[in-house]
């Protein structure tokens, strides 16, 4: 059984990537990671905090690999960080390309 709370991000294979970005061409930069979707899983909120060495304000990019709807098929999420009294909660706002 496939258990959605396991994942696994690959740190030998991301740091040589983000290196290799940085020595090219100084003006590309990493801005987040993508996922073939359909959907947001729930283990994309956890990704956000892995990312923030690559990129200060990580973004997620879904893309549905077989759209059903003409168009670009991605849909772009960010973390917003709200401070309330009592506590700091994480939430994901997204938008349609």
């Amino acid at each position: 059984m496939k258990d959605p709370s396991m994942w696994f991000l690959d740190h030998n294979y991301h740091e040589p990537m983000f290196s290799t970005f940085k020595g090219i061409n100084a003006k590309e930069h990493v801005v987040g990671w993508y996922s073939t979707g359909p959907t947001l899983q729930e283990n994309d909120l956890d990704i956000p905090g892995l990312f923030h060495d690559y990129a200060p304000n990580p973004v997620l990019v879904i893309i549905d690999v077989q759209p059903k709807e003409i168009g670009i098929p991605t849909k772009a999420y960010y973390a917003v960080e709200e401070v309330k009294e009592s506590a700091t909660q994480k939430s994901q706002n997204g938008s349609s390309s």
